[in-house]
Parts: C-alpha cells; structure tokens; sequence
C-alpha cells in the first residue's frame, strides 16, 4: 500500500491570537475547500486535490503580506485573522490535527520547510513566526545555482512523502530572482474501518454522464457505515480505523447528476448531509481507483478574489523583508494522487506557489456508487477537509 502523502511548496522571489480559535481557521479552511472545488469541477474530467495543504501553504505566505494583498488572501483563503495574529491558529490547528495518528489509528505526519535565499535578509520576526507555529526548518540555499537548489527541495520532498512525489519543483523554475521556497508536506495512510475483502470484487456496470457505460473493478462489502438517501443523492460516510477520519461518498440518483450537486456544493449542504445520516448495515458497492490531477491554480484562485497577490506592481509582501512591492506570487502548481483499495486510503499531493522580483426492519439498504461522484475526507473532530475530489471516468476492466 502506498502512502498518502501531501506536499506543498512556494517559491519566493524577488519584484496575538490564541491556539484554540483554531476552530474558526478549520471552518474557514472548509469553506475555501468547497470554493476550491467549485472553481476546479468547472473543467470536465476526474479530479483530486488537497485543500488543507493548500491552505497551509498559502497561510505561511499570508504571515507576510500586509495592505491589499493581505485583504484579498484572508477573504479568497478565508482566514479568520490578520496576517500578523494567524500563525498561531496554524499551530493550533496541526496540534489538533496531530490526534489523527495519536488516537485516529491512521498514519499521519506533516512537515514544513522553508528555503531562503542565502543570499538575500528576511526579516527575523517573519521566520520566526514560520519556525515555531508552522515548526519550520530552515535550509539556506543558493539559488543562483537553480538546479542544485532545486536538487536539495525535490530530495527532501521526497523523503517526507516516502517517495510519492517525485521531482516536485521541474527544471528550470528556480533562478536568480527566486528568494524563498516554503514547503509542506503531508502524508496520510487509512485503513477502512471495516476492509473490502478481495475475494468479491469484481467487473460491474459504471454508468458514464453520457448515458454510455463500462465495466469497471468494483468492491463490495456488508458494512456497518452512515448512510442516507437525501436531496437527490445517496450520501455514505465510511470510517477510516479510529473513527476519526472518514470518506463521504455522495452520489447524484441520476447520471448526469453531479454537476448539479457540485454547483450547490456549500459547507452548510455538506453539514446538512452529513447530519441526515444514520448508523446501520449497508451493501456497498464502491470502485477501486487510483487517479491523479494536476492544476496551475493562478487563475482559479483570481477567480475567488486574490488578484493583487499575483501582481508584480501591487503585492505587497513586505512582512515578509520589510520592502512594499517587492516580492510576488508568480505560479500555484498543485498535483494529487488517490489510490482506494479495499484495504484502505492513499493518496499524494504537491503544491507549489513561486513568487518572484517584478520584474426500521427493512431490507439492507444499497449504496451503489456506479456514476460520477464526489468524495470528501475529513478530520471528524474538527472538521477538516484533508481532501476532496470526484470520479467521473473509472478504469476500465482489463
């Protein structure tokens, strides 16, 4: 079984809140997954991401921006604090995310690392902040050597995401004018709370959004999971071991049905499927696929707002070296990979944000996911988006 992994990275370059409000920066986060996903669904086609790395990501970026450009990330983002005060809602939000691996059963582990310019000063209060809430190394390189930088980043990328994510930064990004690189990596692996057995699964129907069909590999399994038949869909919620991470699986009644969920897609419709759910036996049918997407993601996150954080006249960037439009975000590369299985979860994603100089007795119900659907991990206690994404076209059978 592979890991699941997560990894994020931004690229800099030139041109007092308490820990336990952490549960307004998780909702805030769980409103910009949905968003997210609004803006990424719009473009046909399977998909997965990782909006918490993302988010993460981008917040170690946020530490430093101030006027405009801070205002349009905490709105796009929707952070629920000032750059200078969120950082420790970061850290509160990792230490409560720790208890996934710590009482959740699953493995999980999430690293940061940010890449400086050795050659260029940031100011100390910055990385500071970045160090003890986001729990930073530091690694001074020489980017005037861009590949031997490069080198380094993509190694230890690497080893975090044991091996996963290969050569995350690509030739030739890195140069001169790159100041800093901050990554995050994150990996995840769940067993089912309850696993497929092997033996059943099989070739079954999958009904395509066209109206054609295929024969896709199909498990099936009699599980004790949270299921419900509401607004159109048949919504199922199946525990990883530990109960606290779960997959909600929603799928439309008709075929054709998902984009029209996904265009209601909100985090009070998400709450509001999740609640109408019930505890019982159910027969699951569920495909077993592996998928991965990849995304420049500058234009999506325009979309939601956050224009000025791009623009290499405007940005302002100065908490992060004390100079106003000095420094802006070039590029938001984003690649996931998802594997289920009837052990279990994998998956692996990699972000990287460049910025640079301007320049009752009944039957036992049947939850059958055989047409495009959507599907949502989550942190159960604080209700965290750890992934999301849809199948629309499984594999065929061989």
């Amino acid at each position: 079984m592979r890991w699941s992994v997560f990894a994020l990275v931004f690229l800099i370059s030139m041109a007092r809140a308490e820990t336990s409000d952490f549960r307004d920066l998780a909702d805030g986060n769980r409103a910009f997954a949905l968003r997210l996903y609004q803006q990424l669904a719009q473009e046909p086609g399977n998909l997965f991401f990782s909006p918490h790395s993302i988010s993460t990501a981008l917040g170690m970026t946020y530490v430093g921006a101030r006027e405009e450009t801070a205002e349009q990330m905490k709105a796009t983002l929707a952070y629920p604090a000032v750059p200078e005060t969120v950082a420790p809602l970061f850290g509160g939000l990792e230490s409560a995310l720790d208890s996934i691996q710590r009482e959740g059963d699953v493995q999980w582990t999430a690293a940061n690392s940010i890449w400086p310019h050795e050659q260029f000063v940031f100011l100390e209060e910055f990385l500071a902040q970045i160090r003890t809430h986001f729990r930073s190394d530091v690694f001074p390189v020489n980017f005037n050597d861009g590949e031997g930088a490069r080198a380094k980043i993509n190694a230890w990328v690497e080893e975090k995401t044991q091996d996963n994510i290969k050569d995350l930064i690509p030739p030739g990004v890195l140069n001169p004018m790159t100041r800093m690189v901050l990554v995050n990596a994150m990996y995840f692996k769940g067993a089912w709370m309850t696993p497929f057995h092997p033996s059943v699964t099989a070739s079954r129907i999958f009904h395509l959004a066209d109206g054609s069909t295929l024969m896709t590999p199909t498990m099936f399994g009699k599980l004790v999971a949270r299921y419900g038949d509401i607004d159109g869909a048949k919504v199922l919620e199946l525990p990883y071991r530990g109960d606290q991470v779960t997959m909600t699986v929603v799928v439309p009644n008709e075929a054709d049905g998902l984009a029209a969920l996904e265009a209601s897609l909100t985090p009070e419709r998400l709450a509001a499927w999740q609640a109408g759910l019930t505890s019982g036996e159910v027969k699951v049918y569920l495909p077993k696929f592996s998928l991965t997407a990849q995304f420049s993601l500058p234009k999506v996150l325009q979309a939601l707002g956050m224009v000025v954080p791009f623009d290499e006249h405007a940005a302002n960037f100065s908490g992060m070296d004390g100079h106003p439009n000095n420094l802006f975000i070039s590029d938001v590369i984003h690649k996931a990979f998802v594997d289920v299985t009837e052990e279990g979860t994998e998956a692996a994603a990699a972000t990287a944000v460049l910025m640079q100089a301007r320049a009752m007795p009944r039957p036992t119900p049947e939850f059958r996911a055989d047409r495009p659907f959507m599907l949502i991990i989550q942190d159960r206690p604080t209700r965290s988006v750890l992934f999301a994404g849809r199948l629309v076209q499984p594999e065929r059978a061989e």
